[in-house]
């Protein structure tokens, strides 16, 4: 992913895309500034203060240490992990856990921010709602952990996970549901309604 690979070394002065990434993710780390694409006095600051926070040469500079440091809690949520041969669904769980451990959250307006691209291969704004994204997500880094096939075809849209999942016969109506032994660990929840819902069992 392009918001995880550093091109040059950033500091007052520059200016652009990369920037505004580094100050995305200085907000992220609870240092409110401006995201403005300008590195400016104010960013300067910020990445000072964070550098002294983390331990690191304060510069001002962010090289690829410091910007290591700055997207870590992305990174540690895409580590790879240590499964063995454990069922699809709980491998799911796993990596949500390990998602949510970082505490991806929205950053810049609704549906914006590094952690909203990253699940939405790239893409942000109002009309990019992302819960269906991050499921899916879990979903390819689980089976690609594994080795095994996706066991529908994923998607941004809920009526299109619905129609992959009846297509591949596993999907089930609230009035097929008798008892929750029937929902496994790892399935996915969609809401007719449109409105939000956690998209995975725990």
């Amino acid at each position: 992913m392009r918001d995880l690979v550093l091109d040059k070394d950033y500091a007052e002065g520059s200016k652009g895309q990369k920037v505004k990434l580094i100050q995305e993710w200085l907000c992220l780390h609870g240092i409110n500034i401006a995201c403005d694409s300008k590195f400016g006095p104010v960013t300067d600051y910020a990445v000072r203060e964070f550098q002294k926070k983390k331990g690191l040469k304060v510069n001002g500079v962010v090289d690829e240490r410091t910007f290591e440091k700055l997207t870590g809690p992305m990174r540690e949520a895409l580590k790879l992990l240590s499964v063995d041969r454990a069922p699809l669904g709980r491998v799911v769980v796993r990596y949500a856990k390990q998602h949510l451990r970082q505490h991806p959250v929205e950053l810049g307006g609704q549906n914006k921010g590094p952690w909203v691209r990253l699940y939405m291969d790239g893409h942000e704004g109002v009309s990019w709602p992302w819960c269906a994204g991050f499921a899916c997500f879990i979903l390819k880094q689980a089976c690609k952990t594994l080795g095994v096939s996706l066991p529908i075809a994923t998607s941004f849209s809920c009526d299109f996970l619905a129609a992959s999942a009846k297509e591949k016969g596993i999907f089930l109506q609230e009035s097929q549901i008798s008892h929750k032994k029937q929902i496994a660990p790892g399935s996915f929840f969609l809401n007719p309604l449109g409105l939000y819902s956690p998209p995975l069992a725990a």
